[in-house]
């Protein structure tokens, strides 16, 4: 099972479309890079995965498959 999980995301600001059906899988352990010329939706994507309110997907889902860590807890 996937770690993160992005479908098909979409993403639109004032008419332009930044992020167009993106898919990724993510699995647990996996070392990420982000990689893309300026504008190309890098800091789009991390404030989406951030949970940023003005970011939210206009379509897609980001699905984050977790389970409690009781010793994160006590950090």
């Amino acid at each position: 099972m996937s770690f993160i999980e992005i479908k098909n995301i979409t993403k639109t600001f004032n008419g332009v479309e930044v992020l167009k059906d993106l898919n990724i899988n993510v699995e647990e352990g996996t070392i990420l890079g982000i990689l893309g010329k300026s504008g190309s939706g890098k800091s789009v994507l991390i404030n989406m995965l951030r949970g940023m309110k003005d970011y939210k997907p206009d379509e897609g889902q980001i699905i984050y498959n977790i389970a409690l860590c009781p010793e994160c807890l006590a950090v």
